[in-house]
């Protein structure tokens, strides 16, 4: 008992005599009120990200992620016992490497924040070679100049702030659906159908499926049947251009419903809009008996969500964000002709005709001669340029373009019940990026869909699973897709595509 009893004590005093520090984020530091400072230490990690050496004191600000912020660490001599420890902080940190931190948050003396962490103890965890690592502290970057490095430009704070708003920006889209009583879907990747029809796809192979077809073509005999014995999954599939027929086959129980996942086009461009790889968000509604009906749900979620992005998301971040990208333009003021434009205007609603009734008027004019170039006739779609310019003809109120011709738009759209030659559709136009979302009420009726696979000649075979839904209790529905990052492009004034995604992947581009 007694042996038992003295164990008991020796134990106690082994764990009264362990140090606790408390870990805690940048951002946990920096929200603290002034009555919960307290003297205990506490351990922090982070990135360098501006170095100052003084003979006494050294001053460093480091990030962690959690906040756009930096906090300042105090680095005085007379906190290092070991004073060759202290002398050699000056030639072992550089840009960007990364510390542990032991220390007291103190008030700080600097007007710009309200904390400092003066540091007891500091290790180093990466060292970060400045000889090698190709951006430095006092050289200004741009996004331009830091997209060749794709594995390293989230070091850099631009980049970090706009993939932090895409963060926010996606809390909000999940937030809205939820609270209009939505049902998130997780969609397939891979996909046996193209429900785009007219949009290039990207085949998915085994890695021998190339060489059997090649042994089989050297040959010269007939072994399809042992070629297509080459197909994982017995038949050709194609990674998803669009989530929308696996949608409308959840609606027929759950109700509304979206997804917000990543979707692959073929397109061989180039542009600044456009990315082999994106994220699109697509809804799909039941009770969807106008287009008008539809077109009210958009706008409001497009309002909403924005503003809320705008909201919570740091202004100052936001303003920082924009300046960069764009030194002549005031962030702050690019928000808030956005912010004024979402809470006084309706947007502007016109038919596919009457955008070209606009746009061949101003073929006529000097200004916009170039960019029209020709008379669009009916039965062509606006390319970009035209688009932009339909926005800027509504002083960059955002656009509604409805009723395209069925001619030039997929099987599934709802044909007009004024016009048999037009479809109940609409794209959304936006200022400086033309159009971010697309949709329309979808044909529920079987006898016309599979007219209007035939008349686009494609198979219907591919189709079947998704007619067969329509044969049991359909619904009069309607859907739309957002392209997510140029939605971003729209909201933060970027000019390149490649700027808001994380790893963009483009025409003859696919690093990591």
């Amino acid at each position: 008992m007694f042996i038992l009893k003295h164990f008991r004590i020796k134990k106690y005093q082994i764990l009264r005599n362990v140090r606790y520090i408390q870990t805690k984020s940048i951002k946990n530091i920096l929200d603290l009120k002034e009555h919960e400072l307290s003297d205990s230490e506490v351990r922090i990690i982070g990135w360098v990200k501006s170095f100052r050496d003084q003979k006494e004191i050294k001053f460093i600000h480091l990030n962690d992620g959690t906040d756009g912020r930096n906090l300042q660490l105090v680095c005085l001599a007379e906190n290092f016992p070991n004073k060759d420890n202290f002398s050699n902080i000056s030639n072992s940190i550089s840009f960007n490497t990364s510390l542990e931190v032991h220390g007291k948050v103190v008030k700080s003396t600097h007007k710009l924040q309200n904390y400092d962490l003066q540091v007891t103890e500091l290790k180093i965890i990466g060292p970060c070679n400045p000889l090698e690592y190709p951006f430095k502290q006092k050289i200004k970057q741009t996004l331009e100049s830091i997209r060749p490095h794709i594995h390293l430009r989230s070091h850099v704070d631009q980049f970090a702030d706009i993939m932090k708003f895409r963060s926010e920006l996606v809390s909000s889209i999940h937030n809205f659906f939820y609270q209009n009583n939505f049902t998130q879907v997780h969609t397939p990747i891979i996909t046996s159908n193209n429900c785009e029809g007219g949009c290039e796809t990207f085949q998915v192979t085994l890695n021998d499926y190339d060489r059997g077809l090649e042994i089989i073509k050297k040959d010269s005999i007939n072994q399809m049947d042992e070629l297509n014995s080459r197909h994982f999954f017995s038949k050709p599939v194609y990674l998803t251009a669009s989530a929308q027929l696996h949608l409308e086959t959840m609606t027929t129980s759950l109700g509304n419903v979206y997804t917000l996942s990543p979707t692959f086009r073929a397109e061989k461009s180039m542009t600044r809009h456009h990315l082999a790889e994106f994220y699109m968000l697509e809804a799909e509604m039941i009770d969807m008996n106008s287009l008008d009906q539809i077109l009210d749900l958009t706008e409001n979620f497009l309002k909403q969500v924005s503003l809320k992005t705008y909201d919570v998301f740091d202004k100052n971040l936001l303003h920082l964000i924009l300046n960069k990208n764009k030194p002549k333009t005031s962030g702050l003021e690019y928000i808030e002709k956005i912010t004024n434009t979402f809470n006084s205007k309706k947007f502007v609603r016109i038919t596919y005709q009457e955008a070209l009734d606009i746009l061949n008027k101003l073929l006529n004019t000097k200004k916009y001669s170039k960019l029209i170039k020709k008379k669009i006739e009916f039965g062509e779609d606006m390319n970009k340029e035209q688009e932009k310019l339909l926005v800027e003809y509504f002083q960059d109120t955002p656009v509604f373009v409805t009723k395209y011709p069925k001619s030039i738009k997929p099987f599934y759209m709802r044909q007009s019940e004024d016009n048999e030659k037009l479809v109940e559709n609409f794209d959304l136009l936006a200022p400086h990026v033309g159009e971010i979302i697309g949709g329309s009420l979808r044909e529920h009726r079987i006898d016309l869909l599979n007219d209007a696979i035939k008349n686009q000649d494609l198979e219907p075979q591919v189709f079947d699973l998704y007619l067969e839904t329509k044969k049991f209790g359909a619904m009069r529905m309607g859907g739309w897709g957002l392209g997510l990052e140029r939605f971003m492009q729209f909201l933060i004034n970027i000019e390149n595509i490649r700027d808001v995604s994380s790893f963009p992947r483009s025409l003859y581009n696919c690093k990591m």
